[in-house]
């Protein structure tokens, strides 16, 4: 007589025999699979759009309220214009991951350096402080 083997069905009847070390070895992957979350999936996903936000500053440290600040976009050659909030803050959501961006502040005819966010940084919130010396342009 043969030994059943138990809590295996197949067709809804018991399996007879035994089962295989690699049977066994099977078994217990398949269950782990389910069990523990598969690395691909436990991944966040990346965010869809990324945010370059920081302060206007002259060169004491004080914020420029009203300050205008324009991105580019390096891809398009598109062109986005706002002011400086209270506390000198400004901020471009939405921005595409895989595109290059350059911001640069203005205010009473003088401007900031130049400051660069390359696709290469995966950061979702990029803080780019622009300061505006306080001589000629």
């Amino acid at each position: 007589m043969r030994p059943v083997a138990t809590g295996c069905l197949e067709l809804g009847r018991p399996v007879e025999g035994n089962i295989s070390p690699l049977g066994i070895l099977i078994l217990l992957a398949a269950a782990a699979w389910t069990v523990f979350p598969r690395h691909a999936d436990a991944k966040q996903k990346q965010p869809v759009s990324r945010t370059i936000k920081g302060s206007v500053l002259d060169e004491q440290d004080h914020p420029i309220v009203g300050a205008t600040v324009e991105l580019t976009d390096k891809e398009s050659g598109k062109k986005f214009d706002i002011y400086s909030q209270a506390g000198g803050q400004y901020e471009f959501s939405g921005l595409e991951f895989t595109h290059d961006y350059e911001v640069q502040a203005r205010y009473q005819g003088r401007t900031s350096e130049i400051r660069h966010a390359s696709s290469l940084d995966d950061s979702r919130i990029l803080v780019l402080n622009l300061r505006i010396p306080s001589g000629g342009p």
